[in-house]
């Protein structure tokens, strides 16, 4: 028989996600709709934000690389 190993990745998420700030969590929440909240553009988190839509990119591709990285080391 085969041995399943369950994905890192959500815990990997939630891990990474209790070290953001306020306005990373809004980033991570909008890109993926999780926590209870609608899926976002880009564009559209960064008026929300008052930010530039590439200053949204920057931090959600941040975002995704420090959880794959701890999925990783995980």
């Amino acid at each position: 028989p085969g041995i399943v190993r369950p994905s890192k990745l959500p815990y990997a998420s939630d891990a990474v996600y209790m070290g953001l700030d306020d306005k990373d969590k809004a980033i991570f929440d909008g890109k993926t709709g999780m926590h209870g909240v609608k899926p976002s553009s880009g564009s559209s988190l960064a008026d929300f934000l008052k930010i530039s839509p590439a200053a949204v990119s920057q931090r959600s591709a941040a975002i995704g690389r420090d959880i794959a990285e701890l999925a990783r080391r995980m």
